[in-house]
C-alpha cells in the first residue's frame, strides 16, 4: 500500500474526539492533538453535542476546546457534525435551515480559516420525510469549498431526493469494525449506490459490532489479532497495519481514529508510516 502525501497528511487519516471530556482530560486531549499535528496530519472530527455524557454542563465542551486550542495549530481542519439537539444520546435532533445557518455563522466566527465544514450529525426521520430546506443549505455549504457529510442517518433516500443531492461530495462515515464485515461493506455499496461522488470514512477499527461495545484493551487486541490471523503476541502497530491495509483494500477514502492516550496515537502514526513504506 502507498499513499500519496497529499492523502496522508489531508485526507486519510482523521482524528475524532468523541471521548475528549469523558476519556480524555483538557491537557491530555491538547497533546493528542499536538502529537497529531506534529506527525502531519491536519483533519479533526467533532459534534456540537460532544461529549455525549449525559450531563447538559458539558453540551458542546470539546468543541469549545477545539476552539481554543486551533491558535496553536493554524493549519488544522475542523469538521462539525449538527444535529443532535442533547448530549444525552438520545433521538432528539434539531435540523432545519435557521438552525444551520446561525451554527454556520457562529463556526465561521469562532474556528476561523481552521473552519472545514458542517455534517449532519443523526436524523432520525424515516423514508419519505422532507429535507429539502437542510439539502439546499448543505448546497450552498459546498459550493462554497466547504465539507459536507451525513453520519447516523436513518434514511438516506431523503437525501438522494434530486439529482442535484445524489451527486453532491458528501462525506460519510461508517461503522467499519473488522467483526461486521458484512454490514460495513453492505452499507457502502448502499451509499456508492445513492451517492457516487461521495467520500466514506470508517470508525471503530478496533471496536466490535457497535462504537459502544466494552473491551479490555488484552481482549480488544486478542479479539481482532485472531480476525486477521497475526500472533496475538505481535505488537499493536502490527495489529493496526493490518486494519489500515484492510481499509485501504476496501476502497475507502479514509479512517476516522479515537486515540485516548498519547502512546495510542503514535502507535496510529508510526502504523500509517509503515504502510505508507511497505
Amino acid at each position: 500500500m502507498n499513499f500519496s502525501k497529499s492523502e496522508k497528511y489531508l485526507d486519510f487519516l482523521t482524528l475524532g474526539t468523541a471521548s475528549w471530556g469523558q476519556k480524555i482530560s483538557k491537557n491530555n486531549a491538547h497533546r493528542i492533538l499536538a502529537l497529531f499535528y506534529e506527525n502531519g496530519y491536519r483533519c479533526v472530527d467533532t459534534a456540537t453535542n460532544y461529549p455525549i455524557d449525559k450531563n447538559p454542563e458539558n453540551f458542546g465542551m470539546t468543541l469549545n476546546w477545539l476552539t481554543e486550542f486551533r491558535t496553536d495549530f493554524p493549519e488544522l481542519k475542523i469538521y462539525v457534525k449538527a444535529g443532535a439537539a442533547t448530549n444525552f444520546g438520545d433521538s432528539d435532533t434539531l435540523l432545519n435551515s435557521s438552525y444551520l445557518d446561525l451554527l454556520f455563522h457562529k463556526l465561521s466566527s469562532e474556528l476561523g480559516v481552521n473552519f472545514a465544514g458542517i455534517g449532519i450529525h443523526w436524523d432520525n426521520l424515516g423514508q419519505g420525510e422532507d429535507r429539502s430546506e437542510v439539502i439546499e443549505f448543505l448546497t450552498n455549504l459546498s459550493s462554497q469549498g466547504l465539507l459536507i457529510g451525513l453520519s447516523g442517518v436513518q434514511s438516506l433516500e431523503n437525501y438522494a431526493a434530486t439529482n442535484e443531492s445524489r451527486t453532491l461530495p458528501w462525506n460519510f462515515q461508517i461503522n467499519l469494525s473488522p467483526l461486521i464485515e458484512t454490514t460495513g461493506i453492505n452499507q457502502k455499496l448502499r451509499i456508492r449506490g445513492l451517492f457516487p461522488n461521495a467520500k466514506i470514512y470508517g470508525y471503530n477499527l478496533l471496536g466490535g459490532s457497535k462504537s459502544t461495545d466494552k473491551w479490555l484493551a488484552s481482549e480488544r487486541k486478542a479479539k481482532l489479532s485472531a480476525h486477521f490471523d497475526i500472533a496475538a503476541s505481535g505488537t499493536m502497530i502490527s495489529l493496526l497495519e493490518a486494519i489500515i491495509s484492510r481499509s485501504s483494500s476496501q476502497k475507502i477514502d479514509g479512517i476516522l481514529i479515537g486515540p485516548t492516550t498519547i502512546e495510542q496515537t503514535q502507535q496510529w502514526c508510526s502504523a500509517i508510516e509503515k504502510c505508507n513504506h511497505g
